[in-house]
């Protein structure tokens, strides 16, 4: 991926191992609450100032052993609301606003309703991606940009 990419989406992909039960608020994969983008002026993550969260979302719910009705990826627009969506395997991918490009230094957060709420509590893995069209590309790793992996609440940094 080239360095000069310009990136306005995110992916959060599960990372959920098959056999793993089900909670009885959703699944033991990510259940994602919402993604919260911050500006930190001059890196100083004292002075973050939140800009956005996702508006757009696709996403596919893995179905192994969890059936619930935690599918719908409207769950994970906007603010912190204690809904969320159950991924069991699947993703989640989101845009903050079609004009909206992600800058180096940004903050990305991903708010993950984890255990403690009775979600899950196996780890995420989030990708930048050029923009949701990447989603149906036949080699995602020419539109995307690992970032790293998140258990419950995550912070990642733009680069």
């Amino acid at each position: 991926m080239p360095e000069d990419s310009v990136f306005k989406a995110l992916l959060i992909l599960d990372a959920w191992e098959v056999g793993n039960s089900c909670s009885e608020f959703g699944s033991t994969g990510a259940d994602i609450d919402a993604v919260q983008l911050f500006q930190c002026p001059q890196q100083d993550f004292t002075q973050c100032q939140s800009i956005a969260f996702f508006n757009d979302t696709r996403a596919l719910v893995g179905a192994q052993e969890c059936a619930n009705n935690y599918q719908d990826p409207d769950a994970a627009l906007g603010e912190v609301d204690g809904g969320f969506i159950a991924l069991q395997g699947g993703f989640v991918a989101g845009e903050f606003g079609s004009a909206l490009t992600l800058k180096s230094g940004m903050v990305l957060r991903v708010h993950e309703y984890g255990a403690v709420y009775g979600g899950g509590d196996d780890p995420y893995s989030v990708f930048l991606m050029t923009n949701l069209d990447c989603l149906d590309s036949e080699d995602i790793v020419n539109c995307s940009l690992y970032l790293g992996e998140g258990n419950g609440l995550g912070d990642f940094i733009v680069p």
